[in-house]
């Protein structure tokens, strides 16, 4: 039979989200299928069924991931640093300082022949500040250009203003690479974890910290849970996601572990006094040993040849 030509089929708009299976409508009977997405980690087709931040789960891995909104590229200027560090983000300098020093410390130095650190994310610079009076020739690549500019001009150290996506990694040859806190804030962070790869030199290693999506305080304070921040982190990376996310990538000997999250919790109490911060930084029953307590996971990856 002839469509009618004089109906205006355009009109018919029907809302099939969160719908599968056989469909009724009147008389006309449908199967709707619903949606899949690949998972940003282990590439496995995922329904696309959003939970209410806008995070889709992965079964396989375990990743919530956010495809349908991701974080737009303004938003990274001098309101979101101190938004997110409960006041001004320069006043936490001493703190930062110290988290910096103990960063540092987890570079396997020994391992390397070069010098030469790259960071991801370099914010207001305090972590290459560290880096280069440990010796390193450190610099930085920092999308606000209002930090990127205080790091320059207040710190002396090297840091090019733009996303690391949007660099040419090449010219670097880094040694080392850190992003700390950087990679829950990637859609898809696969393609430029490549380009990471193949700007490092050989042997050469990769540093990555994100918050721990799978840790027991994530699932028990679930929307209340501090490190979530919906608005901007557009995933939360598991530990064996994150291991599969590196080893896809190309890097080897791709080790995980999970520690506490003292350094983030503190820095973003507001205006959180001095013995504060230093309480928190001192209470060693933190230190929890059960791998789904610590709320931080930690990567390190090498590149492979």
């Amino acid at each position: 039979m002839e469509p009618d030509q004089s109906r205006d089929y355009g009109q018919i708009q029907t809302d099939w989200s969160g719908c599968s299976g056989p469909q009724e409508i009147g008389e006309l009977s449908l199967t709707v299928v619903a949606t899949e997405i690949a998972c940003w980690a282990c590439e496995e087709m995922v329904r696309d069924e959003p939970d209410a931040n806008g995070y889709i789960r992965c079964g396989h891995c375990g990743l919530a991931f956010r495809p349908s909104l991701p974080a737009p590229r303004e938003r990274y200027d001098q309101d979101y640093f101190d938004q997110y560090s409960g006041g001004s983000y320069t006043e936490l300098e001493p703190y930062r300082r110290h988290e910096a020093r103990v960063r540092l410390k987890l570079i396997p130095r020994s391992r390397l022949e070069g010098n030469r650190l790259l960071e991801i994310g370099s914010a207001a610079g305090y972590f290459l500040d560290e880096a280069g009076r440990a010796g390193w020739r450190a610099v930085g690549v920092e999308p606000s250009g209002e930090v990127a500019r205080y790091a320059r001009e207040e710190l002396g150290v090297e840091v090019r203003t733009g996303f690391a996506e949007d660099v040419n990694l090449d010219q670097f040859s880094p040694d080392v690479v850190c992003a700390w806190h950087v990679i829950e804030h990637i859609p898809d962070p696969s393609g430029i974890l490549v380009s990471i790869r193949k700007a490092l030199a050989n042997p050469g290693c990769l540093l990555i910290e994100v918050p721990n999506g799978a840790s027991l305080r994530a699932q028990c304070e679930g929307d209340e849970w501090v490190p979530l921040e919906p608005d901007v982190h557009v995933a939360q990376w598991t530990p064996p996601a994150m291991r599969t996310l590196l080893e896809r990538a190309g890097f080897s000997r791709v080790e995980t572990e999970t520690v506490p999250f003292v350094t983030y919790i503190a820095s973003r109490m507001r205006r959180a006094p001095r013995r504060v911060l230093l309480a928190i930084r001192q209470r060693r029953w933190l230190s929890d040993p059960h791998p789904s307590g610590n709320e931080l996971i930690r990567a390190i990856a090498w590149k492979a040849d």
